[in-house]
C-alpha cells in the first residue's frame, strides 16, 4: 500500500481517471492519503468498498478537486446517514455524473431524510444513478438539488408507502426505474407529475398482487400517446410472483394486444 501511495503522489498531476478498490481491512488508506486539489486533472473517480466512516471526510477533500466530473461509488457496507452523504455530493462544484450503488443482499430499506433544496444548494449533476432503495417521496427531495438532470436511474423497493409528490424535471430525457409492488395508477401519476419530455424509458416492476393492469396494451398505448409524445425507446419488464402455479392466469384477448401496429 505504501508503494501505491508513493506512485500516486508522483503522478497525481497526470491522473485523469482513478479507480480504487478497498477491502474492509484496507480502508485506512484515506487516513494518511487525500485526493484533493493536487489532483488537478482528475475527471473520473471510482471508489469500491469504501467504509461509511471514511466516506464523509473523503468527500470533503473531493470538494477541492477542480475537474472531478464523474464519481462512482460501489459499496457493500451499511450507511446509517445517507443525508450527509448526499449533501456533500451535491456540494461538489463540477460533478456531472454520479452513481451510488449499495449492495443490498438483505433487502434493507434505506431512509434518506434529505430536506428540499433551496436556490443556494443546487447541483450541476446531469446523470444520477441511485443504486439503493428509495421511496418516491425521498426521490422528490433528492432531485430537488439537481434541476439540470437529464438521465436518472433509481430503485423503488418501498412496498408499504408511496407518496406521490410532484417531481418537476423539465430537462429529463432518459429514465430507468426498477420497482416492487408499484401499481400502474401510481406509476402513471409519477410520470405525469414530472412534467418532462422523456425520450427513453426503461421500467421493471415486480409484484405480489393479482393486479394485471400492466398487461393492458391498450392502456399503455393511451398513456404513451397522451403523456409521452416524445418517447423513442421503451423497455418494459413485468414480474408477478405467486405461491403456486394455479395463481397465474393466462392473459385474455384484452391483455394480449402488444403485437398491434402501435
Amino acid at each position: 500500500m505504501n508503494k501505491y501511495k508513493e506512485m500516486i503522489r508522483d503522478y497525481k498531476h497526470r491522473i485523469i481517471s482513478f479507480h480504487l478498490c478497498l477491502s474492509p481491512r484496507n480502508n485506512y488508506f484515506f487516513s494518511s492519503f487525500s485526493i484533493d486539489s493536487s489532483f488537478d486533472r482528475l475527471e473520473l473517480l471510482t471508489l469500491t468498498g469504501i467504509n461509511p466512516d471514511t466516506f464523509p471526510s473523503c468527500l470533503i477533500q473531493l470538494g477541492r478537486v477542480p475537474r472531478l466530473y464523474s464519481l462512482i461509488i460501489n459499496t457493500w457496507n451499511y450507511f446509517n446517514d445517507l443525508q450527509s452523504i448526499y449533501r456533500l455530493i451535491f456540494a461538489l462544484p463540477a460533478l456531472k455524473f454520479y452513481k451510488f450503488t449499495i449492495s443490498e443482499g438483505n433487502n434493507r430499506i434505506y431512509r434518506t431524510t434529505l430536506p428540499m433544496a433551496n436556490q443556494t444548494q443546487l447541483s450541476t449533476i446531469k446523470y444520477l444513478d441511485i443504486g439503493h432503495s428509495c421511496s418516491i417521496n425521498e426521490l422528490a427531495h433528492i432531485v430537488s438539488y439537481t434541476p439540470e438532470l437529464r438521465h436518472m436511474k433509481f430503485i423503488n423497493n418501498d412496498d408499504y408507502y408511496h407518496d406521490m409528490g410532484i417531481i418537476l424535471l423539465p430537462n429529463l430525457t432518459h429514465l430507468s426505474i426498477s420497482a416492487n409492488d408499484l401499481h400502474f395508477d401510481e406509476f402513471e401519476l409519477f410520470i405525469k407529475n414530472m412534467n418532462c419530455m422523456l425520450k427513453v424509458l426503461h421500467f421493471t416492476v415486480r409484484s405480489e398482487y393479482k393486479d394485471i393492469s400492466y398487461l393492458d396494451a391498450a392502456r399503455w398505448e393511451q398513456f404513451i400517446l397522451q403523456d409521452l409524445p416524445q418517447l423513442k425507446e421503451f423497455e418494459f419488464e413485468y414480474y408477478r410472483y405467486a405461491s403456486d402455479e394455479n395463481e397465474f392466469e393466462k392473459p385474455d384477448g384484452e391483455h394480449n394486444r402488444f403485437t398491434s401496429p402501435f
